[in-house]
């Protein structure tokens, strides 16, 4: 093999040819060649006098070297490598880079022993300059060292201060930020595991230089650095070692009183990581002039994320000084910063008029956030304060405010657990008592406040509480909600504080609860008119908001299932049905789950049996109810147990199919009854009539279930045939819809073997022939309907990537063509790729094939294109619609490849007249501008007229502003692309900033702004 070896050595070294690296690896790996005889046949370059060609050797030897794994060199071999790529290193400069690049290679070898590890970085810290290298070796070179120090730390250990000091000289300097983020994460390991020594102050110094960081990475930087990630990295290796405080704590003291917002935040956010690691006691002479810093950014800069910054660095001096080293140190530095903070905030709490109260009400948040003794020093000195403040303020905004406070420090007491020990013990009646107040002060926000105030004393872990007072609390509360003038914001605080004392304390709570909203829910006659009662629909919307817990589960719906059966309360089925929904979402339990599966079957039992009653009828068929009714069977049937699901599902299903006698009408008129004339008496909803729209009820007892189980369901597949066979009949939409779901929901689900292909076959001949049928369209064979149809199968084997999807979703696009279902097969797109909350979704346990959604773009999107270029010109829109709703639920990393086909027809979406086809493409746009400029670019000949356009077209709001945006995100192509159009778009956008819609006029001056100021940059 000396031969082939030797041949393909002189072809890289004669042609540069790129492959030969990776051809000699193979046959290296394979064993035809060995190391031995590519470094023979290399004997000669490697010694030549030219120093391009050992240079070249050199590269070849470190590029085969990276083409092989870590394991496959011998021990022997690595040393070999190891140590002529060191003498590499003493040779010529121009040979540094590809030797440091094999030395690379080497670093991750699993055989690489201490004595080569130290060879390596003695010779690299003594012979290579690493500053006066290129980008890439310097970066081989960290990578080297970040190598030793992960895999190899007690090796490298062994070098001491030696490997501290020539790092200190390799990275000294180094300003590319892809270099930086290796080199910090070196210099964070070596200051934690390696011996300082004298070289502290010279490793800080080397690191702190790059503090803070200003970096802003390009917007098609490959590399994916992020400033953040410089950030971070710094941040480690300045709060690595509390040897560093002498140094750093002077120049966080200087960042701070700098006057750049990004220089005080990084500085806060570094103070808050440093103060843990540097103790209380390299802390305590500085802590004070920070927190004057930190109170100043906090009362004076008005910038939210400062504040953020200034409120963690507070928090983490706190807790630092609350870690001293005995109990005599915690009290000096603890105790004695509290109180110093504590004297500089006492005026503000006394103020609660002034605006820094809100500021120091966060400040104390904060301080005592950080430790049980500073939460507890804090609420002893704040709460008597802030009583005080209340008691004398007769203005509600001062009140406000004191409140407010009042439920942050509280908030915080609620965070520790002081047992006996609450520092709200002494101070819960005066703080009950503002509270109380509080509530019949009439203004919502103060009410709001109060009910929160009530909650958070409520949920503390300690007990500081009584029974009577939870039990006025209640009162309160439930007083409150059931005023007829109770404000929304209000009612739902008192709810959220009633359900937490229902579910904490059901025995205490219950009996001043539920018998009280019974009681009005009984009244045959509410008294509205005084304005003292509210009505029945929200005290059961009260109900459904309050109850959790098996306990408070089975007395509430025990009610609701008497309410259920008793037709006087028929005008309140809508509230009824919602709030036994509501109550469901809350019950996953398998004891709540088995109480609520009596409703299910009650829900049986009042549907076939009152079905003939035209008031029950008009009533259970209700938009709303049935949607309630369906969604509480849903969230049911997703938690009950194998138990009882068999029997439900036979009580369901066979009502369904056999004849169920309903109860004869005594309470209604012979005309109302008339109704029913042309339909069975008997319930019968498998049969074209009435009782159809009950389909929704079957739906979710017989989808819900994991695919295995499908085919155990009792008569499923004479149900099958029967919702098929109603696919076909002229029927209203809302029940056909319900049967196109269960049938979508069913064949997602159903076992793959041949007799589901015949089934699907057959479906797809029916609905080609009802659908291509060129007879009556007014007639079974001509049903509009049967689109819809199309579009939930083709939904449903698509979601499960059946093989047979393909030949309905063709069928779908080959509908759009035509004059009277184009328009619905477009809509069938939107069915395709939208998510149902009721049926073929996750909580149903649908069979969901990954990445359906991209799956079926790709796959139709070809179709789209071609078909609308040869179509007429007036089913070209149904094209561009359809077009719109793959956009709307397709990912734009699949989008973005396929730009160039689709721009042409996103031009003439903009043409149309439809309003949402226009929000979709120019969302698209907006989306797409960074990541196809290309494509974009070339066509802002047509684009840019369009959007000014649209920019004043006054029949909708959303497309001025979805316009104007799009124009904004134009600023970010090429100048020289853009510069021939503003003169145009600057004066065409004047008016608009004159538009009657504040948002399209802040839309306006941005977009107006961008173009103008767009080569500033260019400019500097």
């Amino acid at each position: 093999m000396a031969a082939p070896c030797d041949s393909l050595i002189e072809d890289f070294m004669q042609n540069d040819d790129g492959t030969v690296p990776k051809k000699l690896s193979q046959t290296l790996v394979n064993g035809k060649i060995s190391l031995t005889d590519i470094i023979e046949n290399l004997g000669g370059h490697m010694t030549n006098t030219e120093v391009e060609v050992r240079k070249k050797a050199t590269q070849l030897i470190a590029d085969i070297l990276h083409q092989l794994s870590h394991s496959f060199l011998s021990h022997n071999q690595v040393s070999l490598l190891s140590t002529y790529l060191c003498e590499k290193l003493k040779d010529h400069a121009f040979i540094h880079p590809p030797a440091l690049y094999g030395l690379e290679a080497l670093s991750r070898c699993d055989l690489i022993s201490r004595e080569i590890i130290e060879l390596i970085c003695r010779t690299i810290f003594k012979e290579v300059h690493a500053q006066s290298l290129p980008q890439s070796s310097r970066r081989s070179v960290y990578k080297i060292l970040f190598q030793f120090l992960t895999g190899h730390l007690k090796d490298v250990q062994v070098l001491g201060t030696d490997f501290v000091y020539g790092f200190i000289q390799c990275m000294d300097s180094e300003q590319d930020p892809r270099n930086l983020v290796i080199a910090f994460t070196c210099a964070h390991i070596i200051i934690q595991h390696l011996p300082l020594g004298v070289f502290v102050e010279e490793i800080f110094e080397v690191v702190s230089c790059y503090f803070p960081i200003d970096f802003t990475p390009p917007s098609n930087d490959p590399s994916g650095i992020t400033q953040e990630d410089l950030i971070l990295g710094l941040r480690k290796c300045l709060s690595a070692s509390p040897k560093f405080a002498q140094y750093c704590l002077p120049l966080l003291m200087e960042k701070l009183t700098s006057d750049m917002k990004s220089a005080k935040i990084d500085a806060l956010y570094t103070l808050a990581s440093c103060a843990a690691v540097y103790g209380s006691e390299k802390m305590f002479e500085l802590q004070m002039s920070f927190f004057n810093c930190i109170k100043k950014e906090m009362f004076l800069s008005g910038d939210t994320k400062v504040e953020e910054a200034a409120i963690t660095a507070l928090t983490a001096l706190i807790k630092t000084a609350s870690t001293g080293l005995t109990q005599s140190d915690r009290k000096k530095s603890l105790e004695g910063f509290i109180e110093d903070i504590l004297n500089e905030c006492k005026s503000h709490l006394l103020q609660p008029e002034l605006m820094l109260m809100k500021s120091t009400g966060r400040l104390l948040q904060a301080v005592a956030t950080g430790s049980a003794d500073a939460c507890s020093q804090v609420a002893m000195v704040t709460i008597p304060l802030l009583i005080e403040s209340y008691n004398k303020q007769t203005q509600h905004t001062p009140k406000h405010n004191v409140i407010i406070v009042l439920n942050k420090i509280s908030e915080t007491i609620g965070t520790f657990k002081f047992g006996n020990q609450s520092p709200l013990q002494s101070m819960k009646e005066p703080v009950l008592c503002i509270y109380g107040s509080a509530i019949d002060i009439d203004v919502t926000s103060i009410q709001v406040l109060a009910v929160k105030g009530l909650y958070l004393l409520v949920s503390l872990h300690n007990e500081c509480l009584t029974d009577v007072d939870k039990t006025n609390m209640a009162d309160k509360c439930l007083n409150k909600v059931t005023a007829s003038q109770c404000e929304t914001e209000i009612r739902s605080e008192c709810n959220i504080l009633l359900s937490f004392l229902l579910s904490t304390f059901p025995d205490l709570i219950q009996p001043h609860v539920y018998p009280v909203l019974f009681n009005k829910l009984h009244n045959d006659c509410m008294d509205v008119d005084d304005k003292t009662e509210c009505d029945k629909t929200v005290i059961l919307n009260i109900l459904s908001e309050i109850t959790s817990g098996l306990h408070n589960v089975k007395i509430v719906t025990q009610l609701l299932y008497k309410l259920l059966i008793d037709k006087e309360y028929l005008d309140l089925y809508v509230c009824i049905t919602e709030c036994l929904y509501k109550i469901s979402t809350r019950c996953t339990d398998i004891d709540s789950v088995l109480y609520l599966c009596e409703g299910v079957k009650l829900i049986h039992q009042i549907i076939t049996t009152h079905c003939r009653c035209p008031r029950w009828y008009n009533v259970l068929t209700n938009t709303a109810v049935i949607s309630n009714i369906s969604s509480f069977l849903r969230q049911v049937a997703a938690h009950w147990s194998h138990t009882v699901v068999n029997d439900i599902q036979s009580l369901y299903t066979e009502s369904f199919l056999k004849t169920v006698s309903c109860k004869n009408c005594e309470c209604c008129s012979i005309e109302a009854l008339a109704q029913f004339q042309s339909n069975p008496e008997s319930f019968c909803p498998l049969k074209p009539g009435c009782d159809c729209v009950f389909i929704s009820v079957l739906s979710p007892i017989i989808c819900c279930g994991p695919a295995k189980l499908q085919k155990d369901i009792p008569n499923i597949e004479e149900i099958q045939k029967y919702l098929h066979d109603l696919i076909f009949e002229p029927l209203d939409s809302v029940p056909y819809e319900y049967i196109c779901k269960c049938v979508a929901g069913l064949l997602n689900k159903q076992e793959q073997n041949e007799s589901l292909d015949t089934l699907l076959l057959k479906l797809l001949d029916n609905l080609s022939g009802c659908l291509c049928e060129k007879g009556n369209e007014n007639s079974c064979y001509g049903n509009k309907q049967c689109v819809a149809a199309l579009a939930w199968i083709s939904k449903a084997l698509i979601m499960r990537g059946h093989k047979l999807s393909e030949k309905f979703s063709d069928l779908l696009v080959s509908l759009l063509c035509h004059q009277v279902y184009g328009c619905l097969a477009a809509d069938g797109f939107s069915i395709i790729l939208t998510d149902n909350d009721d049926i073929l979704n996750k909580s149903m346990q649908a069979n969901i094939r990954m990445m359906y959604k991209q799956r079926f773009f790709l796959e139709n999107l070809d179709k789209i294109v071609h078909n609308y270029h040869t179509a007429d010109s007036d089913v070209k829109m149904n094209y561009l619609s359809a077009l719109s709703h793959m956009l709307k639920n397709t990912n734009k990393s699949v989008i973005l490849p396929e730009l160039s086909k689709l721009y042409p027809l996103l031009i003439q979406s903009l043409l149309s007249n439809d309003l949402d086809l226009q929000l979709v493409t120019m969302d698209t746009l907006t989306d797409l501008i960074f990541n196809a400029s290309n494509v974009i670019e070339k066509q802002l000949d047509s684009l840019i007229p369009q959007l000014l356009k649209m920019c004043v077209y006054k029949q909708s709001l959303k497309v001025r502003v979805s316009a104007l945006k799009c124009l904004t995100q134009l600023t970010n192509l090429p100048l020289h692309k853009l510069l021939p159009y503003r003169n145009k778009v600057v004066r065409s956008l004047v008016p608009v900033l004159d538009d009657r819609k504040r948002l399209v006029r802040n839309e306006a001056v941005i977009a107006r702004q961008e173009w103008i100021l767009m080569d500033m940059d260019e400019d500097k």
